[in-house]
Parts: structure tokens; C-alpha cells; sequence
């Protein structure tokens, strides 16, 4: 759930920042589609899969794992600033 939170926010903060517009009923990967040319493209890309994969593929998340894709989240979210 905290992975999904993260990538929610994540999709605002693009929102707020103009670089993609939020619409309820867009997939993640049209976002990314948006962000192509755009130096945050790479990045919201990763920060996609791993949603993807956690969130769809029901990947169980240790300690570790978890402070290092909220890590990425985090610089991402600097990186918008």
C-alpha cells in the first residue's frame, strides 16, 4: 500500500509541476508516455515497473527493498523541486 501511495503522489506532484496531466481513468504508462523528451522520463519510468510489478504482481516487499524504491521516490520527488 505505502509503494501505491508513493506513486500517487508521484503522479501529482507531475500533475502540479505540468509535466503531465492527471486524469482518473489514465494508465500509468500513458503517463509516461507523456514524460517522453522530458528529463523525468527515465526515472518515472522505473518508478512505474516497480509499481507494476508490487502492485499488480503482488511482489511482498522486505525492509530493504522497500527503503530503496522510497529512497527513489524521494530524489525523484527532490529532482522535481
Amino acid at each position: 500500500m505505502a509503494v501505491n501511495l508513493l506513486y500517487r503522489k508521484t503522479i501529482y506532484l507531475l500533475d502540479q509541476k505540468n509535466q503531465v496531466v492527471y486524469e482518473e481513468d489514465k494508465s500509468n504508462w500513458a503517463y509516461v508516455q507523456e514524460l517522453i523528451g522530458k528529463p523525468t522520463e527515465r526515472t518515472f519510468s522505473t518508478l512505474t515497473r516497480y509499481f507494476d510489478y508490487i502492485w499488480y504482481g503482488s511482489y511482498p516487499l522486505n525492509h530493504g527493498e522497500f527503503k530503496n524504491i522510497h529512497d527513489q521516490f524521494k530524489q525523484f520527488e527532490t529532482d522535481l523541486a
